[in-house]
């Protein structure tokens, strides 16, 4: 086959999948898991007949490879001859790979454009819309059943429930509101100012029925700082004053469905794990702090190496027990902190390698005026203080197919083909 037609087709599928992994990520994480690896295999099947003769790796890719998610992955095989827990360890390499394999990728010659890389991330759109309205449409079926009431329809209380979609209101809250970005901010898809309107909406509150306090003030951050974030030359005035008059009447909705003070508590309980040192909480686990504690102990002890990736629960919970936290090690929690879990893996020196990452890829996307990604680096950034969002899968997938999409953003250096 000729190697320009290869490369168009195989570019074509590759894109197809990417937007479908985005589409599904919502709803499924298996299926996401096999669009995303799917189109990874098809790129490194084609990359040997096509690739490499059209997009060549040069020193400055090599520099961005090791300051992109590729260098996490690498970081587990290094544990492996220091980590206390060989076989968990093994495992991380299988639960990471796409931090290894999707930037691997991009260096070897895949791109995006601006363009395509916003189509592609437009899949998360219609995902979002499929699994919070079939949510709703469970809690309305709740309601109607008797099962719960009024003041008890949140997506905490469909836990209850024999869901086979359920995820963890934080990460569904998370793709919700990544999505309401991708509608206010993508260039090449115009959206009627109408759609902006109602998204706005459905999602505003959604993200207050899922009760995730984390995300609720993440968008609290996100609408007092929109109007620097959008275009001067647009009708400031206006587009601020539909924000926020969408914000408000969100707002009113949950009061009126009487989750106003369930959502007040949860802010409340934040500020109290901060304040005290092993304060019990609503459902009865012990606070982050007192866990955060326990871990920066436990990181003075092997600063340099950690303990190994796959290994902090392990660790951490022999330390709960020592430290009379009966639930943390109950439940068997991890440290609620992803700066904190890297020190805990792989050293203070995995720490400040994370968090360096995540600074550049915020650059990048500023100097190139990527508000999309702009925002999802920093939201990362604020869930990374409360959540281990690389230890589960329905975060690493989307870290490294963004972050790696952004890095490589640059244009190779092209070859003509030899037909």
């Amino acid at each position: 086959m000729n190697r320009k037609v290869l490369y168009v087709w195989s570019n074509f599928i590759i894109k197809i999948l990417l937007f479908l992994f985005m589409m599904t990520l919502p709803v499924s994480l298996t299926l996401s898991n096999i669009l995303l690896g799917t189109a990874v295999i098809i790129f490194f099947a084609t990359y040997p007949f096509s690739y490499r003769f059209y997009g060549l790796p040069d020193k400055k890719n090599l520099k961005t490879l090791f300051i992109s998610p590729f260098m996490i992955y690498l970081l587990v095989f290094i544990s492996l001859f220091y980590t206390v827990n060989f076989t968990e360890t093994v495992k991380f390499i299988e639960y990471r790979a796409a931090l290894g394999f999707v930037p691997l990728m991009f260096f070897l010659g895949f791109r995006l454009s601006r363009r395509e890389f916003e189509t592609v991330v437009a899949g998360l759109i219609p995902g979002v819309f499929l699994i919070i309205t079939y949510y709703f449409l469970l809690g309305i079926y709740g309601l109607n059943s008797g099962s719960i009431g009024v003041k008890d329809f949140t997506f905490s209380t469909l836990e209850d429930y024999d869901v086979p979609f359920l995820a963890h209101r934080t990460y569904i809250s998370f793709y919700a509101f990544f999505s309401l970005i991708i509608v206010l901010f993508i260039r090449y898809i115009r959206y009627k100012l109408w759609f902006k309107i109602i998204y706005a909406f459905f999602i505003i509150i959604a993200l207050f029925s899922s009760e995730s306090r984390m995300m609720i003030g993440i968008l609290t951050l996100f609408i007092l700082a929109y109007p620097f974030f959008i275009n001067k030359r647009q009708r400031l005035f206006k587009t601020v004053a539909i924000i926020y008059s969408v914000l408000a009447v969100a707002v009113v909705v949950p009061v009126l469905l009487g989750n106003y003070d369930k959502v007040v508590s949860r802010f409340t309980e934040v500020s109290n794990e901060v304040d005290t040192d092993a304060l019990m909480d609503e459902v009865g686990y012990d606070s982050r702090a007192a866990r955060w504690e326990v871990a920066l102990d436990l990181i003075k002890k092997r600063p340099l190496t950690g303990y190994g990736s796959g290994a902090e629960k392990e660790i951490l919970v022999e330390s709960y027990d020592d430290r009379g936290l009966v639930w943390s090690g109950l439940f068997n929690l991890d440290t609620h902190n992803q700066y904190l879990s890297f020190g805990m893996e792989n050293g203070i020196p995995a720490m400040i390698f994370y968090a360096s990452m995540l600074i550049v890829t915020f650059c990048k996307s500023l100097r190139q005026r990527n508000s999309i990604v702009m925002i999802f680096v920093l939201t990362c950034s604020i869930m990374s203080l409360l959540e281990n969002i690389l230890n589960v899968n329905w975060m690493i997938t989307v870290f490294a197919f963004v972050t790696s999409a952004q890095l490589f953003a640059d244009p190779l250096k092209r070859k003509k083909f030899n037909t």
